[in-house]
């Protein structure tokens, strides 16, 4: 659908799709990644707080570039 996957803009964006699968670009590289994919946990006034994997992951919004949903077909 249209929109499906446009950039994330504001807190209740996040909050909507707890639980979903989304594609974080980072300003700096974690673990040597400026990409991270992951399952939406919580989301708050500090940051993101993202499953990836087996590891949970805590993004302050000030290190994230964009973030948009996953789509899998």
């Amino acid at each position: 659908s249209p929109g499906a996957t446009r950039p994330f803009a504001s807190l209740s964006d996040y909050v909507r799709h707890i639980g979903e699968e989304i594609e974080v670009s980072l300003f700096a590289p974690i673990d040597g990644s400026k990409h991270v994919e992951g399952i939406i946990e919580s989301a708050g006034e500090d940051g993101l707080v993202l499953k990836v994997g087996e590891k949970t992951l805590e993004l302050e919004w000030s290190k994230i570039s964009k973030a948009q949903r996953t789509l899998r077909f």
